[in-house]
């Protein structure tokens, strides 16, 4: 922008200008007093904003030809360089609140929210949900629903999840985004398609471990049909419930 300010506040004070937008009659010798395309300063370092953010409203814009090839230039490098700048100062202000947040944060508390079995030791998935609240990349709340979701889904209440569980509950989703998203007429012909591949089993192995599609038709908590892809590399369907 200082750049711009100084070079079309100086070379470009007065012009006549050239080929279609040259003014007639204008004196290059004495370009004031017969009507030539004048700018001060303060006329560049508009211009300069205005064209450097895009905005360009054509006010305001170069007229002699070595101000018009200087232009082609500066404006390309001055828009880049521009970015660049709020870019930086976008990710210093961002770190700079996230840094005087986490100075606020009370870190003994939250070692007592994160510490889930009170032992006074963190284990890695602890010190993992203890590291993302301290960043701010999520909240306790986040963390009592992620919790609740996985009560939801422990069964058998092991404590842990096996695959079929997870597959369970993905399943019912995808469903969900069927009906959703696909006409019932679409859906009732793939199921129709689906009983059938499945009454039929799977097809015979052919080719090497790439060749692995292979449906197994499963009834959803909905009551609908879903087709499950299982290997072919075996000819066996691998139970996902």
């Amino acid at each position: 922008i200082l750049v711009g300010t100084i070079f079309f506040g100086t070379f470009e004070s007065c012009t006549c200008s050239y080929a279609e937008s040259a003014v007639e009659g204008c004196d290059p010798d004495n370009c004031e007093e017969t009507g030539g395309y004048e700018k001060t300063y303060l006329d560049g370092f508009y211009m300069s904003c205005i064209s450097l953010t895009t905005v360009g409203f054509g006010d305001k814009a170069p007229k002699s030809e070595f101000g018009r090839i200087f232009a082609i230039v500066w404006m390309i490098v001055g828009c880049v360089l521009l970015a660049l700048c709020q870019g930086a100062l976008s990710t210093y202000v961002s770190e700079r609140g996230k840094a005087k947040a986490r100075s606020k944060l009370d870190i003994g508390a939250l070692f007592g929210v994160v510490d889930i079995d009170n032992s006074g030791q963190l284990d890695r998935f602890e010190f993992l949900t203890f590291a993302l609240l301290e960043y701010g990349l999520i909240s306790i709340d986040d963390v009592s629903e992620i919790g609740k979701e996985f009560d939801r889904l422990d069964d058998d209440g092991s404590g842990k999840l096996c695959r079929a569980e997870v597959m369970e509950k993905f399943a019912a989703v995808r469903t969900k985004c069927r009906e959703i998203c696909t006409p019932e007429s679409e859906c009732r012909s793939a199921s129709v398609r689906s009983s059938a591949r499945a009454s039929a089993g799977p097809a015979p192995v052919r080719g090497g471990p790439s060749q692995h599609r292979g449906n197994r038709v499963l009834t959803d908590d909905f009551g609908e049909e879903i087709i499950v892809e299982v290997p072919k590399k075996t000819g066996k369907v691998i139970d996902t419930e």
